[in-house]
Parts: structure tokens; C-alpha cells; sequence
């Protein structure tokens, strides 16, 4: 889910809004939905078959540091839209 055609970019924004959200909140929530997106597809189809193949402690040292930062960045856009 790196992105998301423009049809569902609309579904997505029509969805929400039948929600009751605000056009601020609809942006928030897509760049949220978005952004998690692309981290858990980072985190699925890089990091951990880089991981998973290699044996070379530095390598994953520097492969699991990526992986939390992409959890990070998947935290901060849950706390962003949390109270949304």
C-alpha cells in the first residue's frame, strides 16, 4: 500500500467524511493512513527479509534500528489522529 489510486484517494475521503469529519481531519487521517501504509510495507518487504537472510550482527543492528523507526512513525501518526 506505498500508495493509493486516485478512485480510492476519493472513496477513502468520502468515507470519512460520511463520518462526520471536518475536511482538517479527513487530511490528517489520510496522511495517517498513508504514511502507516508505507512504513508496514517497509518494514514487511525490506527490513525483515534483509534481516531474516543475513548473518551479519552489524547489518541487523542497523535493519532493526529501521524497524523502529518505522514503528515510531507509525505511533506518532496513531497519537496524531487518535483524538481526531
Amino acid at each position: 500500500m506505498s500508495s493509493l489510486s486516485e478512485g480510492d484517494q476519493s472513496k477513502l475521503i468520502q468515507f470519512l467524511h460520511t463520518t462526520g469529519r471536518g475536511s482538517e481531519d479527513t487530511e490528517a487521517w489520510m496522511h495517517a493512513i498513508i504514511d502507516i501504509g508505507k512504513s508496514v510495507e517497509k518494514i514487511f518487504s525490506s527490513y525483515l527479509p534483509q534481516a531474516l537472510a543475513s548473518t551479519d550482527v552489524e547489518k541487523n543492528k542497523e535493519l532493526l534500528w529501521s524497524i523502529r523507526e518505522e514503528l515510531r512513525h507509525i505511533g506518532y501518526h496513531v497519537e496524531d489522529i487518535e483524538g481526531r
